[in-house]
C-alpha cells in the first residue's frame, strides 16, 4: 500500500529551497498533507471495521471451524471454546473501532464522529499554532494502537470455508498495520528536513521512533501469520464449482487426489465457446498434471482457479487427446524485467504473431478434439526456467494430431479406460469400485472415420 502525501500545491521534494525558513515551511506543509491523507483514509477504514464487526457477530459456533479447523464431532466443549474465542475477537474489534474513532478527536478537537464537515476544521487546525501539539498526540496514539493490533494478529485465521469477500475483510486490519508503518516512516523522514525545532520536537521524534519499531515488529508477525494461514488454505481444493468444458453446466461428480499430482505450473486461462457464446477469463490459474498409477498410469491435466480461500477446479481433468494443439503465438504483453506473471491482459481473440524482437508472453492455443468451437488459451512466461517443461508436457498430452481409432495406442487407452471408468464418487470423496463386467472392446474403425471418443469419467484418470 502506498501513501499519497502530495497535493497540487505541495509536491513532494519537487522544489529547491534555499533558506532554512522555507525548508521548514515546506516540510510542515508536507506533514500536514500526510496527516490529511491519514484522516481521509480513516473514513473508509472505519466502515470496514464496522462491517468486520457485523461479520464476527454472526459467527456460527456450531458449524464454523474458523478458529480450530476441526473436523471432529460437535461437542459442548468445542462450542464453548469457539464462543470464547469469538467473544475475544469481538472485544478486539470493538477496541479498534473506539481507537480509530478517538483519532477524530485528536485531529479535529470537539468532533465525536467522523463526517464531511470535519474536513474544513482539520484543514484549519493543521495550519494554526496547535499543529505541534496535534503531532505529539498523534504520535502517542500510534504507540497505543500497536497492542490492540497485536491481539488481532494472534486470533487471525483463514479457513477454506470462507468466501473471498470474508477473507479480504478479515485482512483489512493487517493491511492497516502496513499503512500506519509507512505513514510513521514518512513522517519521520519529513521531520528530518526541518531546520527549526519546537518544545515538542524531542518528544515527537522519540515517540515516532518507538511507534516505528513496534509497528515494524507487529507487521512482521502479521505477515508470518498471514503466510502461514494462506499456505494452509492453498492446499485445499474445491470441486463444487466444476463445470463441463463442453456445456459449461455444473458437474456433480468430479474430484481427484493430491497424490496424483506430478507437476504444477502457473498460468493464465482464456476459455472460448462459440457454440454457447461463452467466454471465461482467469488471470491466476494453476495447471496440474495428474498421473494415476493405480488406474493404469492414465495421465490428465487439471486447471484450477487460485483464490483467496483455496483453489477451485474449473473443468473436469482433461484426458490425453481431449484437446488438440493448434499453434503458439506471442501475446501483446511484454515480459517484465521480473518474472511475476501479469494479471491484466488476456487474449480476447486469437492472438497474432509479432515480429518485434522484444520478449513477450507466450500463448498456447488448443481446440477441443470433438468440438472446434471450443478453444483454450494457456498463457505462460517464456523467461521462467520451467517454461520449456510446461510446453513439452502440454504438447505431449495434447498433440496437434489426436490419436485415431486405428492407432494401437488408442486401442490400449480405450481398454485401460473401460477397466477403470466404472468408478463412482460419493460426496465425501470415497471411491467405490463397480464390480459390473466391463463392456466389450470397441471394433476398430478405419483411419478416415471419426473415432468415437471414450466416455471418460470426470473423477478418475
Amino acid at each position: 500500500m502506498s501513501i499519497s502525501i502530495t497535493s497540487p500545491t505541495a509536491p513532494l521534494y519537487s522544489q529547491q529551497v534555499s533558506t532554512s525558513t522555507s525548508t521548514s515551511t515546506s516540510s510542515d506543509t508536507q506533514i500536514q498533507n500526510l496527516i490529511n491523507d491519514l484522516y481521509n483514509s480513516e473514513l473508509t477504514y472505519l466502515s470496514d471495521l464496522h462491517s468486520l464487526h457485523s461479520l464476527i457477530y454472526q459467527f456460527d459456533y456450531k458449524y464454523d471451524s474458523y478458529y480450530d479447523d476441526s473436523n471432529d464431532d460437535i461437542s459442548d466443549q468445542l462450542i464453548h471454546q469457539r464462543k470464547q474465542q469469538n467473544t475475544q475477537m469481538l472485544t478486539i474489534i470493538d477496541k479498534l473501532i473506539k481507537l480509530h474513532d478517538s483519532l477524530q478527536s485528536i485531529l479535529v478537537p470537539g468532533s465525536q464522529h467522523s463526517h464531511p464537515q470535519c474536513q474544513s476544521q482539520l484543514q484549519q487546525l493543521l495550519f494554526d499554532f496547535d499543529f505541534d501539539l496535534v503531532q505529539v498526540k498523534l504520535s502517542k496514539w500510534l504507540i497505543f494502537t500497536v497492542r490492540h493490533y497485536a491481539q488481532y494478529v494472534d486470533l487471525y485465521r483463514l479457513n477454506f470455508s470462507q468466501s473471498s469477500t470474508e477473507v479480504r475483510l478479515r485482512r483489512k486490519p493487517l493491511i492497516r498495520i502496513r499503512y500506519l508503518l509507512k505513514f510513521t516512516q514518512k513522517w519521520k523522514q519529513l521531520l528530518n528536513f526541518q531546520t527549526t525545532t519546537t518544545q515538542y520536537t524531542s518528544d515527537l521524534l522519540s515517540n515516532l521512533e518507538i511507534a516505528s519499531h513496534k509497528l515494524s515488529k507487529i507487521l512482521n508477525d502479521a505477515r508470518a501469520q498471514d503466510e502461514e494461514q494462506r499456505s494452509k488454505i492453498s492446499k485445499h481444493l474445491h470441486f463444487n464449482s466444476c463445470k463441463s468444458i463442453e456445456t459449461f453446466q455444473n458437474v456433480a461428480c468430479c474430484s481427484f487426489d493430491l497424490s496424483w499430482v506430478s507437476a504444477v505450473f502457473d498460468s493464465q486461462l482464456f476459455y472460448k465457446n462459440d457454440e454457447l457464446d461463452c467466454l471465461l477469463n482467469l488471470s491466476n490459474v494453476q495447471i496440474m498434471f495428474l498421473r494415476n498409477e493405480k488406474f493404469g498410469d492414465l495421465q490428465s491435466m487439471a486447471l484450477l482457479k487460485v483464490e483467496d480461500a483455496g483453489k477451485s477446479l474449473i473443468f473436469p481433468p482433461l484426458k490425453s487427446g481431449e484437446l488438440k494443439f493448434i499453434n503458439e503465438v506471442n501475446d501483446d504483453t511484454p515480459v517484465p524485467s521480473h518474472t511475476t506473471m501479469s494479471t491484466t491482459t488476456t487474449p480476447a481473440t486469437t492472438p497474432t504473431l509479432t515480429s518485434s524482437t522484444e520478449q513477450f508472453f507466450k500463448v498456447l492455443v488448443f481446440k477441443h478434439s470433438q468440438n472446434n468451437k471450443i478453444e483454450i488459451y494457456l498463457k505462460y512466461n517464456p523467461s521462467k526456467h520451467s517454461a520449456l517443461q510446461l510446453k513439452q508436457k502440454l504438447l505431449s498430452l495434447f498433440p496437434s494430431t489426436p490419436l485415431i481409432s486405428s492407432d494401437p495406442n488408442y486401442t490400449t487407452l480405450i481398454k485401460q479406460h473401460h477397466k477403470y471408468n466404472r468408478t463412482t464418487t460419493l460426496g465425501a470423496g470415497i471411491d467405490i469400485p463397480d464390480d459390473s463386467p466391463a463392456p466389450p472392446n470397441p471394433q476398430p474403425t478405419t483411419a478416415n472415420q471419426n473415432p468415437t471418443p471414450p466416455n471418460y469419467c470426470c473423477c478418475h484418470g
